[in-house]
């Protein structure tokens, strides 16, 4: 009877063995473990300006990428990925010459903020911000002009 019990008492341990280990893994306190990291989520912000005016002059940022001042003309656009959990995004065009401007944020290829202008009525600049959240993908109130 005593050899048929040691049988059964280590079988289970030569089913768990594998690449030279044996012994059961236990996953709460971090044994070794086969199933990779996931990944981190890339998100994508894309700003875009357009219009009937021709030219803008453009600062756009980030609280990841920081802002960059621009001129340029009209169509315009520009992205970057972030793996962050948030980010605070802005853009502010100012147009150069009459016409109609449009601003807007989009992340993931969804619109976030926009605005509009029209320089042939008000000098005012097409000026958006706010906070993407990608916890729960919330978002915050931002300013928007």
């Amino acid at each position: 009877m005593r050899p048929l019990v040691a049988l059964v008492l280590v079988l289970p341990l030569l089913a768990c063995e594998k690449n030279g280990r044996t012994g059961f893994r236990d996953p709460i306190a971090g044994g070794p473990s086969d199933v990779p990291a996931p990944a981190p989520m890339l998100h994508t912000i894309e700003y875009r300006v357009t219009g009937t005016a021709t030219r803008a002059t453009i600062a756009f940022g980030s609280s990841q990428q920081g802002t960059t001042f621009l001129t340029t003309d009209l169509p315009w656009t520009a992205s970057f990925t972030t793996s962050r959990s948030s980010v605070f995004v802005y853009l502010k065009a100012t147009a150069m010459f009459d016409g109609r401007m449009s601003g807007g944020i989009f992340v993931d290829g969804t619109l976030f903020r926009e605005g509009m202008t029209d320089t042939s009525v008000d000098a005012s600049p097409v000026d958006i911000s706010g906070t993407v959240d990608f916890t729960g993908l919330a978002v915050t109130a931002g300013d928007v002009r």
